[in-house]
């Protein structure tokens, strides 16, 4: 019997509130393994972590706008703030992302989109439309994340993005855990989050296949 590792390592679930007081930065989380079995008659090793072991990132950044896009192998995740009048931006943080963590965030939330969508159609709240981002301030500042954790509550929605260095990637077979890295938190609201998840199904034609 053949055994191959995938790796899952997207959690779309609310955080623990324990871990505020924690300090940002690379901690160890452990791996989770469950054996699945396939049609063919193998076995696939699913590989999960815990995003709520890892403490809440540092840097934080409120945006009222966003945009995203795919250019030159990344998912650009871009996030700004607006000038208190006109359409002149304050900020921007963009968030560059290879695509399959991009994609798992579409394909593998459907449980997380579904009560999203009720809750909007329940309360009569738009998805808000991407307004694409045309100039680039002097506060402009470009990160990196392949796994990210999106939890709302009402109108108030916060999108955690972290890293998994490929140096622990490549040991993922030989470890109980792995280094992960808090990158950034977006405070936004509900209504961005729709967009962004919408904006992101309309991407998945133009991404790549997954590298093997």
């Amino acid at each position: 019997m053949n055994r191959r590792e995938r790796q899952a390592l997207m959690k779309h679930q609310p955080r623990s509130s324990s871990s505020p007081g924690r300090a940002s930065g690379e901690v160890h989380v452990p791996i989770r393994r469950r054996d699945v079995p396939q049609a063919d008659g193998t076995t696939t090793t699913e590989i999960s972590l815990d995003l709520r072991e890892v403490p809440i990132p540092e840097r934080r950044y409120v945006a009222d706008t966003a945009w995203v896009d795919y250019q030159n192998e990344f998912v650009r995740f871009m996030f700004a703030q607006r000038a208190i009048s006109g359409e002149k931006l304050r900020s921007v943080v963009i968030v560059n992302v290879y695509p399959e963590p991009a994609r798992q965030i579409v394909t593998s939330s459907d449980e997380f989109i579904s009560n999203i969508h009720k809750f909007m159609e329940k309360n009569g709240i738009a998805a808000r439309k991407m307004v694409a981002l045309t100039e680039e301030p002097a506060q402009t500042v470009a990160l990196t994340s392949n796994m990210m954790s999106v939890t709302f509550a009402g109108r108030e929605a916060e999108w955690d993005f972290f890293h998994l260095p490929p140096s622990g990637m490549k040991k993922i077979g030989e470890r109980s855990d792995l280094v992960v890295d808090a990158v950034v938190r977006i405070d936004l609201a509900t209504s961005m989050v729709a967009g962004i998840l919408e904006a992101l199904g309309q991407l998945l034609p133009d991404l790549p296949q997954e590298a093997r």
